[in-house]
């Protein structure tokens, strides 16, 4: 019996980015250029590596490993909405720096995911839904710092994009603790060990290798943030444990 189906709220990025036109970035200074393109391609290559998880665990499932119905119904939601992020910015990137979009996605299918730093975790539903917890808490704020730079912009698209994609982290981070909480209820007292080793391989300075776990490189994901992070999801399940 299916004990938690995931909460999904869905929508489409590229009817809410439809009114915006290249004439729409033409105006931007060299700081705003320069604080954006990254801004845009980190988050085009990360929400795009949601495909690469999701193909990953197809193939642990293939090869034996377990996980639950909860854990299909949150996966089904995030890989929808992580993939309606990603042609959302990739439309972003090519508006404001005039790639194509095919180029970009040509780009994005060269890349090869590197699973190997992460397989206790995705081999154990627990630990893996308690990481993707995490990092969806961590993206939730990161873009909830990047609302202001979108509202500068001057297009309400924009300003509507940034709140919708940061509401669904939120939704994400949402599910995955809800599927710790209904499915493994029995393993609670073990998360916040578990929790702060997560941190400790998010602090770690290594490559990020197109995995989506852990890809959080920047002023929004210091050690303080991130360490905070942490904080709030262990003692979220401390309440609710």
């Amino acid at each position: 019996m299916l004990l938690y189906q995931s909460k999904s709220r869905p929508w489409r990025a590229l009817e809410l980015l439809a009114p915006l036109t290249p004439r729409d970035f033409a105006n931007l200074t060299p700081d705003q250029r320069a604080e954006l393109e990254p801004n845009f391609w980190e988050s085009v290559c990360s929400e795009y590596d949601a495909e690469n998880l999701c193909l990953e665990l197809e193939r642990r499932r293939d090869a034996g490993a377990h996980y639950s119905e909860e854990f299909w119904s949150f996966e089904a939601v995030w890989r929808r909405d992580e993939m309606n992020h990603y042609v959302g910015f990739r439309r972003l990137y090519a508006l404001t720096f005039g790639r194509s979009e095919d180029d970009i996605e040509a780009e994005m299918r060269q890349r090869a995911a590197d699973f190997s730093a992460f397989g206790e975790f995705l081999e154990d539903e627990f630990k893996l839904c308690l990481m993707l917890a995490y990092d969806e808490l961590a993206t939730t704020r990161s873009y909830a710092t990047d609302v202001p730079l979108y509202q500068s912009l001057g297009h309400p698209a924009l300003a509507a994009w940034i709140e919708r994609v940061r509401a669904d982290e939120a939704m994400h981070y949402y599910n995955a603790l809800r599927v710790c909480q209904t499915r493994h209820h029995d393993r609670l007292p073990e998360a916040a060990t578990l929790v702060r080793r997560v941190l400790a391989l998010d602090l770690t300075d290594t490559d990020y290798r197109a995995t989506f776990i852990l890809d959080h490189k920047g002023p929004s994901y210091s050690p303080a943030i991130l360490t905070a992070v942490a904080d709030t999801l262990c003692n979220v399940i401390a309440r609710q444990g």
